[in-house]
């Protein structure tokens, strides 16, 4: 029998079972190379219940609502030619959110932040903040992003 943990689980007195996200994934099998200042490109919908759009030509996200905003992300590196660190970040527009950097080249990077909307919409996307190409490794998953609206309120 399934349990449902999520069944009493509230965040801002919304219940988890009716919160609504994304996720998309990039999955290839095969290296990719992000330039710098470019986006990551997901071709993979894991899963959209939500007016959360995503553009596959280059990379954004559009937060439609009011609100806030969970949003994890994760990336598989092989690093960056010449570097020992990879950096990357989630900019929307007007500037950057947040801003990764690990100090080892063959690594998973990752990010969680809480973005708040208080205009009628806010465009993402996650960028390649190095300063130089950045390779991506040929993992199951490369890159996974999830964005998950947790209230309307502001």
């Amino acid at each position: 029998m399934k349990k449902n943990f999520c069944k009493d689980i509230k965040v801002n007195g919304l219940k988890c079972e009716k919160m609504q996200g994304i996720q998309y994934q990039l999955i290839t099998n095969k290296l990719i190379k992000i330039s710098a200042g470019c986006p990551i490109v997901f071709n993979t919908k894991i899963l959209n219940n939500s007016a959360i759009t995503y553009n596959d030509k280059n990379g954004e996200f559009t937060l439609p609502e009011k609100g806030l905003y969970i949003v994890d992300w994760s990336i598989s590196t092989s690093g960056a030619k010449g570097l020992k660190y990879v950096s990357f970040g989630l900019e929307a527009i007007g500037g950057m959110i947040t801003e990764e950097t690990i100090k080892t080249p063959l690594c998973e990077i990752g990010g969680h932040v809480l973005v708040n909307v208080s205009t009628s919409s806010l465009n993402l996307r996650l960028i390649n903040t190095t300063g130089k190409e950045v390779v991506i490794n040929d993992t199951c998953v490369q890159a996974n992003i999830t964005i998950v609206h947790v209230s309307n309120s502001t």
